[in-house]
């Protein structure tokens, strides 16, 4: 999924991208929300953190979703990776 929310790919597959780490973040409990922490989610987001407005807006609400999720990681974790991934 994270190589599909890049800026080499097109907007269309980046949209697709951007809503099924949105549905898979905010429908389900915080289990899930670790596996797609896990499975490279972070630089997902942060990819889409550079496009137009509506995906970046996505992303944002991903983002957010990960920090407020109740977690036994750290949210400063969270941050960690988030920096890492160049946010």
């Amino acid at each position: 999924l994270s190589h599909l929310a890049q800026e080499e790919v097109r907007v269309l597959v980046r949209q697709q991208a951007a809503l099924v780490l949105h549905s898979l973040l905010w429908g389900a409990g915080p289990g899930l929300v670790q596996t797609v922490v896990a499975c490279q989610g972070i630089p997902a987001m942060v990819g889409l953190l550079a496009a137009d407005p509506p995906l970046s807006h996505l992303a944002l609400d991903c983002i957010w979703r990960v920090v407020t999720c109740p977690s036994a990681t750290p949210k400063l974790d969270f941050c960690r990776l988030l920096a890492g991934a160049g946010a």
